[in-house]
């Protein structure tokens, strides 16, 4: 009787832990955030590996993200802090991720993360925009660092 539960279990671990995020992008907003956070606390940061950036960021953010990453060996970038918990160091706990609002016409929504970071609560909001791969980030606002666009060059 046990051995169907546990296998049962197991499958739907495996199941999710085998989404991308591509597939997680097309469910709704704060699964692709969540799964950047999953993505990062797993050492498969976007920000420190180029070329994972298209699957959780617009083409935009992305083009930026990937400038950043072509800074000169031993120099430090204007990207010197994880964007994700707006910290250098992060010591996050308690994440929670949740809707904030959707757009009238369905196409842009915004999302939040709650944690807390040094004992400190601390929010960052994250800007999305749906286009035909579904889902994308479109900006990242922190407490402290502002607009990730902006911070990288962008408009």
């Amino acid at each position: 009787m046990r051995i169907p539960y546990v296998c049962m279990l197991l499958s739907s671990v495996f199941l999710f832990a085998a989404c991308s995020p591509r597939q997680l992008s097309t469910r709704s907003p704060e699964s692709l955030v969540r799964a950047l956070y999953a993505s990062q606390l797993t050492g498969r940061s976007p920000f420190r590996e180029p070329g994972g950036e298209g699957d959780f960021f617009t083409p935009d953010l992305s083009a930026l993200i990937a400038r950043e990453a072509e800074t000169e060996p031993g120099l430090v970038g204007r990207l010197d802090f994880d964007p994700l918990f707006d910290s250098q160091d992060p010591d996050a706990r308690h994440l929670v991720v949740e809707p904030i609002k959707m757009a009238a016409d369905g196409q842009r929504a915004e999302v939040r993360a709650v944690f807390e970071d040094g004992g400190v609560r601390t929010v960052v909001r994250f800007e999305l925009r749906r286009g035909e791969d579904g889902w994308r980030i479109s900006d990242i606002h922190g407490p402290r660092s502002g607009s990730l666009v902006r911070l990288l060059g962008g408009k």
